[in-house]
């Protein structure tokens, strides 16, 4: 009994503690070569999971496979600078539910383009609407991991972790995206995003169910 007890508490914690991949190359076309033939730019129609909402327009590049070297492969998303002001943002709903308290680990890799000046912004957001809808709906919650340039012409590899998930966006649908931020030094500057992966963190309910295990799993052994 002492035995099965044990066992149940590890795999509740190691339950616990996983951090769940929602997008990677795998899932939800995080790599952007899902489907992929042939060589050149490619429309948002042609790119798998991935929505144009900034302008709307689902025939405008979303990809291509011109700066490819490692850590990128195949093709990789262009953006531009301007990405909240009207330009091109790459959108894709990816039917995971928010919870409340919910936090994501984040990475990516990116380099600069055509004009990218060191203070503009690359972005990876993760995001959510009052209606589950990116292009009709209010934005309710945003969190993003960024960079700038540190290394001009080179593929750099970024990663970081969102505050949690706030009380207004439990429920709702999340939103992964990625799009440039203008720095100040003029618009019309592009630069790549490839290799995006997002995983979800538990809530800290379950992270307290993960410590009240492990006390429990240790009065066991002491007794035992």
């Amino acid at each position: 009994m002492k035995r099965a007890i044990v066992t149940a508490l590890v795999c509740m914690s190691a339950a616990a503690i996983r951090a769940d991949i929602i997008m990677d190359a795998t899932n939800l076309n995080g790599a952007f070569d899902t489907s992929a033939t042939g060589s050149g730019a490619r429309t948002f129609d042609q790119t798998p999971n991935w929505y144009n909402i900034g302008t709307g327009n689902q025939t405008a590049t979303a990809v291509n496979d011109t700066l490819s070297a490692a850590p990128a492969s195949g093709w990789n998303a262009v953006i531009s600078d301007n990405g909240l002001g009207g330009a091109v943002v790459h959108s894709v709903n990816t039917g995971y539910t928010l919870q409340l308290g919910d936090y994501f680990n984040i990475s990516y890799d990116w380099r600069d383009a055509a004009g990218w000046e060191a203070n503009d912004q690359v972005r990876v957001a993760v995001a959510a609407y009052d209606n589950d809808n990116a292009v009709t709906g209010t934005e309710i919650w945003r969190e993003w991991v960024l960079d700038k340039v540190t290394t001009a012409a080179t593929w750099e590899s970024v990663s970081g972790q969102t505050a949690a998930v706030s009380a207004s966006a439990a429920g709702r649908t999340l939103f992964i995206q990625t799009y440039g931020i203008n720095g100040g030094l003029g618009s019309g500057d592009f630069a790549r995003v490839d290799n995006i992966v997002v995983a979800v963190v538990p809530e800290p309910g379950t992270l307290a169910l993960f410590s009240l295990g492990l006390v429990v799993l240790a009065v066991i052994r002491k007794r035992g």
